[in-house]
This record gives C-alpha cells, structure tokens and sequence, in this order.
C-alpha cells in the first residue's frame, strides 16, 4: 500500500532544531531530554517508513507488525508525534481492507489514530481525506449509510482546507455513487 507522509515534516525538524538553538542554559538542559526523546522518535518513526516501503512479498505481514512497532514506540517517546499516528492509522487501514475477520477491529484502531493526528492538527486536508476513505471503505463493507454520509463531511473538509485537492473531489463523487 502507498505510505502517505504527514506534511509537517518540515516543522517538526525546525521546532528540534529551534530547541537545540536556545539561549537560556535551563531550557537548554530540560529541553535537550525531550529534543533527545524527538530525535528518537523520529529514528523509529524512519524505521517504520522503511519496514512498510520494502516489503517483501513473502514478509508483508512480519514488515507490517515491525512498522506498526516502531510507530508505536515513536508515540511512546513523543506522544504528540503527529507522523506516527498518521502512519499507524494508514496501516490499520490497509489492515482492515486485507483481513476480512478483523475488519472492524483494524477500522476502529485507524479512527482512533486518525483522530490521534486530528487532536494535534485539524487544518490538514491529506488526513481528512483519508479519514473520508476510512468512512467510504466502512460504508461499503458493513454496507452503512451514515459512514458515506461521514466520509462526504470529511472529503468536504478536506476541500475546504485544500481546494486544489483533486483526489479529495474524487474521493466524494465515489461517495455520492455509493450511497
């Protein structure tokens, strides 16, 4: 499955870089245990981009459950690590469309690390799209109407955010279709 990557990226960097840059030698002390704890968790947060980027065929589920470790662990060592949370959730996600008797139970763990990424960042188009997919793939498999009528507000939401976001129009046609 595709790996989406969170587009605050290049903010998280900066805020470690700025927390290595202060003046003061207090901040600097408390500030380089957290900056320690970032940088830590961005290393696992890598190493699970690579375990789902190059799976092997024959691996997928072992490369799966070392992605969804190693975002776990991210999360551990900086809870408001927005990037682990999205990526934990795509993975669920792909989880639940894979594996028919757990469907449900991988759907619920992606919303609720969906809604993870939502609680630290509501302006961001890419996750509400991909919040309305969740909906739309709920929807289809437990054939509910409420869940497409979600995933439309959420498509909306990503529009409004991004209007030149094409998938997210496409993503709501779909929806509208599936009702």
């Amino acid at each position: 499955f595709p790996v989406t990557i969170h587009p605050t990226k290049k903010k998280r960097i900066e805020a470690i870089k700025a927390g290595f840059n202060k003046s003061n030698s207090e901040m600097i002390t408390n500030n380089v245990v957290k900056n320690q704890n970032a940088l830590n968790a961005e290393k696992y947060f890598n190493d699970a981009l690579l375990y789902a980027r190059y799976p092997s065929y024959n691996l997928l589920q072992y490369n799966l459950e070392q992605s969804m470790k190693a975002c776990k662990k991210a999360i551990e060592l900086n809870p408001s690590f927005m990037d682990a949370y999205f990526h934990l959730a795509c993975i669920y996600q792909a989880l639940g469309t894979k594996f028919n008797q757990s469907k449900q139970y991988y759907y619920s763990l992606a919303f609720t690390n969906y809604n993870n990424v939502l609680a630290l960042e509501t302006n961001s188009p890419g996750v509400y799209n991909n919040v309305g997919m969740l909906y739309s793939e709920y929807g289809y498999d437990f054939n509910d109407y409420n869940s497409y009528l979600n995933a439309i507000r959420c498509f909306n939401s990503s529009i409004s955010l991004d209007p030149e976001n094409s998938s997210a129009y496409l993503n709501r046609c779909i929806a509208y279709l599936d009702i």
